[in-house]
């Protein structure tokens, strides 16, 4: 090989490495260390595919001048040229080792958060459950007050009509005694009467007496009269003085005894007029007493009366106070139990909202992976973007299930199988590298359909991923396949990874057509994060609303 050749291969390579070394020097500096790996893997792509195109062409005047060692400079070009390969695949190995550590810190950093947010949800749910078996207290709570005032109420009200009834009992009593005292009046009033008519028998036999003592002092009198006759008699007839005097005597003897007769029945009338005053006077003590017993009864009967009436309005009082205490326990209650109702509404609400944005659900998915030699500077990328893809459908959805369609290479590779993310799923790109094939979408999406149509039941969606670059296409079968998927209302979403080679063309309109005839989206490296987020999350809102 020439010197220049040599020489200018030397620069190349001092060059490459030197951009390496500051690429990698401002990955570390960087505060977006994924951002700043990309790009700078795509200026050492850039810088490599524009020195292999100086090296060519220097190659090329080197051949024209040194034609009797062709085949030696050929070799040692090959040689050189497969060399630099390997050192820039190193190279990209090395970059994309040192993303995929960084990727690794910051994927651990968002499980991490996430466990955080999951523990922090469980705690509020089990706050949720506590509260709620807090206002199932006081609602018991609330409750048995209220029986205990129910019971104590009518207790009350027991006690209370006890009392009337001891009252009435009472009052029943009273009006008893005032009979039995107007019969004992009305005896005395017969007693009175006896009296009066004894009293007057007594007058009577007083005024017989009277009558019986004039006859005897009218007797005496005219026995005085006799006397003094036969005293001056007496001197007449001295012959009959002794029987006069005889006779005289007898009379005195009468007279006396008729004069005893007499004080014993004045003796008698004084007693009958004493024991008559007595009996007025007891008969009047009697009526005062019985008028004042009568007068008391007749205050207590109207004590009774007003304390009856006054227990009657504290008993009609206690009742309304009663009602009005049950009802504003009611309606305590009935508030304490509607805000409970609505607490329990909204936690329920919440937990149903929580379930649903947590609930695995059945859904199955198919990624399209290009490795066409149009990919082989954005191969890191697109096994990057793969990845990203598998981290936001698991966290989404932990009971997801794949599928990986890999095309693009000489061989086509078959589908991996329908399986739930794992660590075998992230690593099943890892070992595929680009052969220079030709992308192929048509046999991409028909073998994502022949998976996605033995799937009855979950939400199914593919997502392309590639470079965008597509060439010598044909579109036939490929749209008939996408009429085929719109059909079965199978969404094909694009994430195009751009590989620099094609400024200005239209080179992602393949994939552009095919999301849009499905009703899919189309995505960049800027934007496919935030979209994927979205699309997975209406994939979960739809599952949800329609069952």
């Amino acid at each position: 090989m020439p010197l220049a050749a040599s020489s200018n291969m030397a620069m190349s390579m001092s060059t490459v490495s030197a951009t390496s070394q500051k690429a990698s020097d401002m990955a570390m500096v960087s505060p977006t260390p994924k951002q700043d790996a990309l790009k700078a893997t795509d200026m050492t792509s850039r810088l490599a595919q524009s020195m292999y195109s100086q090296h060519v062409a220097t190659t090329s005047s080197a051949r024209a001048s040194t034609g009797g060692q062709l085949m030696v400079d050929v070799r040692r070009d090959r040689a050189r040229i497969k060399e630099k390969a390997f050192n820039m695949q190193r190279i990209q190995l090395a970059e994309q080792l040192s993303n995929e550590s960084k990727l690794c810190k910051a994927l651990e950093a968002r499980v991490t958060l996430l466990q955080d947010e999951l523990a922090s949800l469980r705690i509020s749910n089990e706050a949720f459950k506590t509260e709620c078996a807090r206002l199932h207290g006081q609602v018991d709570e609330a409750t048995q007050q209220l029986g205990v005032q129910i019971t104590e109420a009518g207790q009350r009200d027991k006690a209370m009509l006890e009392r009337v009834g001891d009252l009435e009992a009472k009052l029943d009593e009273a009006a008893n005694a005032l009979e039995q005292s107007l019969l004992g009046r009305e005896e005395l009033q017969k007693a009175h009467d006896e009296a009066v008519k004894a009293r007057d028998q007594e007058a009577d036999k007083v005024k017989q007496l009277d009558h019986e003592l004039q006859m005897g002092r009218t007797k005496i009198h005219n026995l005085h009269a006799m006397y003094e006759r036969l005293h001056e008699k007496h001197v007449d007839d001295e012959k009959h003085q002794q029987k006069q005097l005889e006779s005289l005597k007898r009379l005195d003897a009468e007279a006396k005894d008729n004069e005893r007769a007499m004080n014993e029945a004045l003796r008698e009338l004084a007693d009958a007029k004493l024991t008559i005053s007595n009996m007025e006077e007891w008969r009047e003590a009697r009526e005062r007493d019985l008028q004042q017993r009568l007068a008391l009864k007749g205050a207590e009967a109207k004590k009774l009366k007003g304390e009856i009436n006054t227990l009657r309005t504290a008993c009609a009082d206690a009742s309304l106070k009663k009602e009005a205490a049950q009802m504003e326990l009611r309606t305590e209650l009935a508030e304490v139990r509607d805000k409970y109702l609505a607490e329990s509404r909204k936690l329920q609400q919440s937990f149903n909202e929580l379930e649903v944005a947590i609930k695995p659900f059945p859904q199955v998915m198919v990624i399209g992976v290009d490795v066409s030699g149009s990919t082989i500077s954005v191969l890191p990328e697109i096994k990057q973007a793969y990845r990203d893809v598998l981290h936001m459908a698991k966290s989404n959805n932990s009971s997801v299930k794949v599928a990986v369609v890999i095309h693009g290479n000489y061989e086509q590779h078959d589908p991996s199988p329908v399986q739930t993310i794992s660590d075998a799923t992230f690593r099943i790109t890892d070992s595929i590298g680009s052969t220079g094939g030709v992308e192929d979408y048509a046999y991409c999406l028909e073998k994502a359909h022949e998976i996605l149509r033995l799937y009855v039941g979950s939400r199914k969606s593919i997502i392309l991923i590639g470079d965008g670059d597509v060439g010598g296409l044909d579109t036939t079968p490929l749209f008939a396949t996408c009429e085929e998927l719109r059909s079965a209302k199978i969404l094909v979403h694009s994430i195009v990874i751009p590989n620099g080679l094609r400024f200005g063309s239209t080179c992602d309109s393949k994939m552009q057509d095919i999301s849009q005839v499905t009703g899919g989206r189309i995505e960049y490296k800027e934007t496919y994060l935030s979209a994927l987020d979205e699309i997975l999350c209406h994939e979960r809102e739809l599952h949800f609303k329609a069952s």
